[in-house]
């Protein structure tokens, strides 16, 4: 059973980084964005997912993006202001991809 996010965000992305990892993004793909749904613990994870974007914490960029971009996609007026800066980030490095295309 995997720990859901409201439980221990902080954990459940701090296991990142090891062998484990394909089944760490497993486990934060059911709890934060299970069947491509977003619910109100998904936005929470949006620093976690900033700092793995920006290279300040371990995890796999395209997992990231990707995660970042359902929940982002989601967000009301609310949430998009209270995590403009989270969500910021992404579009930043959508921007920094294209440049190399």
């Amino acid at each position: 059973m995997s720990v859901r996010p409201s439980d221990d965000l902080a954990a459940a992305f701090a296991r990142l980084g090891g062998e484990e990892d394909g089944q760490v993004w497993s486990d934060l793909w059911d709890d934060l964005c299970h069947q491509e749904s977003v619910y109100d613990d998904s936005f929470p994870a949006l620093p976690y997912l900033a700092a793995i974007a920006t290279g300040r914490s371990p995890g796999e960029p395209q997992e990231t993006v990707l995660m970042a971009g359902l929940i982002a996609s989601a967000a009301d007026d609310d949430r998009r202001t209270r995590y403009a800066e989270e969500i910021a980030v992404f579009a930043v490095a959508e921007q920094v991809e294209e440049s190399y295309r």
